[in-house]
């Protein structure tokens, strides 16, 4: 990520991290900084934030505003403002390990009504999907949301881990993160909309388990 402000000419970056110390510097000169040390002055050790949220909240920002980074660290998410460097998080996708939806196995019963299972996946998380005179295949990219059937038992959850329990065809328990506008939930990069109202007290970023009888792309 680093050298993504390096390409777009940033000469200085704002390092805030929350409740610690916070830190301006060049990225051309990241290699060389000291990321660990004992303060004596205030007998504390210093650590300089991540790219990558590790137990904070990160934000980086160049000297102008044009770009950040917002690191969210239990929501999994790293926010990108700035069209250009936007843009060279897409064309990087791959190389930064960042969720890339796809069909990861389709089957299906005869191939002129293409129903059957399509199985979803961000390559960290699969979900086994029912599907009608689709026209993926094995291997395509996958940009909709995947649709979820009579959901019930909507819950509040304590667990701030994503988890997948594949009860039976294409029925699911899951654990995500509400989102879209308190709409759906997200699974990894994987967003799977509700048709059940949501309880009153969940909002976007809650956590919630869910019952799902059925996925549909």
């Amino acid at each position: 990520m680093n050298s993504f402000f390096v390409q777009l000419g940033v000469s200085e970056l704002n390092v805030l991290d929350w409740q610690h110390d916070c830190f301006s510097f060049c990225p051309n000169a990241f290699g060389k900084l000291v990321k660990e040390y004992h303060d004596d002055e205030r007998n504390c050790n210093v650590y300089f934030p991540s790219y990558y949220p590790n137990g904070d909240y990160y934000f980086f920002v160049d000297q102008d505003g044009k770009y950040a980074l917002f690191g969210h660290p239990w929501l999994h998410e790293i926010v990108v403002y700035g069209q250009e460097l936007i843009d060279l998080f897409e064309e990087n996708r791959r190389a930064l390990e960042l969720g890339e939806i796809f069909i990861q196995k389709v089957d299906v019963e005869d191939d002129y009504t293409r129903e059957g299972t399509y199985v979803v996946s961000d390559s960290t998380y699969e979900i086994a999907c029912f599907g009608y005179m689709e026209s993926y295949h094995e291997g395509d990219p996958y940009s909709d949301r995947i649709e979820g059937f009579l959901t019930k038992e909507i819950l509040t959850s304590d667990t701030h881990e994503f988890r997948t329990e594949h009860i039976n065809n294409w029925e699911y328990r899951v654990n995500g993160v509400i989102c879209d506008g308190r709409s759906a939930i997200r699974i990894g990069d994987i967003h799977i909309r509700l048709d059940s109202p949501l309880p009153g007290d969940l909002k976007d970023g809650d956590w919630a388990t869910v019952h799902i009888s059925r996925m549909d792309i």
